[in-house]
């Protein structure tokens, strides 16, 4: 579905215009209804990619009135610049429970939260603390296993609290960084981070942080993907697009995520004072309906395969999809896949 994005001038075209890029302009929409009628109705933030530059555009357009399903949600449009134009595709935004996050990553959240909890030994009353809790993929079995009265969330993100909360009612929330935590000294009998360390600004500082607020003897706990090997999805998508693009390497969060092996993730807690501290691996799963519900999630650019995706060709896109069917195993209906994650745990 095609539209001529002139109708809509006061949303995508002033960007443009600021960027110096020339008509014509295109839109192609892959949700069901006419993109007019989505833009009009909902916020929008606009990224435009020309060649290998990405241009990150922060406006966004409110729109009037009630549109069914969709309104309220916000969407993301991607603009790609080449030789016949600007075409510009849209996403649901990441607020959306059904984001780009959360059926590319997230759904393996529950599974991997189950593993974890399974090392770390904790019983009824215990006093919890999930930092980076997000939208509470750890927080709902910590709730079941501890009380939700003896538990408390923390996350930069008020979003994703919120839905924290609807998932796990009686869980204290609070909005807060993992840098600098808002409780006292040894509040906690242990405190936990899944999937947090190598997105906090400064892991360091986090870790201490989380040793300070826990008790003499308490339990600090973290894990982190294996990007390098053991989290399949992401392994065999980078790989894919590396055979395609060499570039893609740059993205690839082996490379670029911090404190993802096992050794440095051990090293750091004991840097942080932690001592008798251990390490091993995760198992995760998730299961697939068929193939493109692993596909379109990394289309969407909240995350590193999507907008690494963003800056391709529509012929190299093809060739990295095609790579990582095979990859998988080429499943034409329901399949699964596993994903290693390595803990660390020590004692404040």
């Amino acid at each position: 579905m095609v539209h001529d994005l002139l109708r809509f001038p006061r949303v995508v075209v002033p960007y443009l215009e600021n960027l110096g890029v020339e008509p014509p302009y295109s839109v192609m929409s892959p949700i069901g209804r006419g993109v007019e009628n989505a833009v009009r109705h909902v916020e929008l933030e606009v990224w435009i990619t020309d060649g290998d530059k990405l241009f990150d555009i922060p406006g966004v357009q409110r729109g009037e009135g009630p549109l069914d399903q969709l309104d309220g949600r916000r969407y993301r449009m991607h603009a790609r610049v080449d030789g016949t134009g600007v075409h510009v595709r849209d996403y649901p935004a990441v607020t959306d429970l059904e984001s780009g996050y959360e059926r590319r990553i997230g759904r393996y959240g529950p599974s991997l939260a189950r593993e974890f909890l399974s090392v770390c030994g904790l019983t009824l009353g215990q006093r919890v603390l999930d930092v980076g809790a997000g939208t509470g993929a750890l927080t709902v079995p910590l709730a079941q296993l501890v009380g939700p009265e003896a538990l408390v969330a923390v996350d930069p993100d008020s979003t994703a609290l919120a839905l924290c909360r609807e998932r796990a009612p009686g869980v204290a929330t609070l909005v807060g960084t993992a840098e600098d935590l808002p409780f006292a000294d040894g509040e906690f009998d242990a405190v936990m981070a899944q999937l947090v360390v190598g997105l906090m600004q400064n892991p360091p500082r986090g870790v201490a942080e989380m040793r300070r607020v826990a008790v003499t003897g308490g339990l600090v706990a973290t894990c982190v993907w294996d990007f390098g090997g053991g989290m399949t999805v992401l392994r065999s998508f980078w790989d894919a697009a590396a055979a395609v693009r060499e570039d893609a390497r740059e993205h690839d969060q082996a490379l670029t995520r911090p404190f993802s092996t096992r050794d440095e993730l051990e090293d750091l807690l004991a840097a942080a004072g932690l001592v008798d501290v251990k390490s091993g691996a995760l198992e995760a799963a998730t299961e697939y309906s068929c193939f493109e519900d692993l596909w379109e999630p990394m289309l969407i650019p909240d995350g590193a395969p999507g907008r690494f995706l963003a800056t391709v060709s529509g012929a190299e896109r093809d060739q990295i999809r095609s790579r990582l069917l095979l990859a998988v195993g080429s499943p034409d209906g329901p399949f699964a896949l596993t994903a290693r994650a390595w803990y660390a745990l020590g004692r404040a």
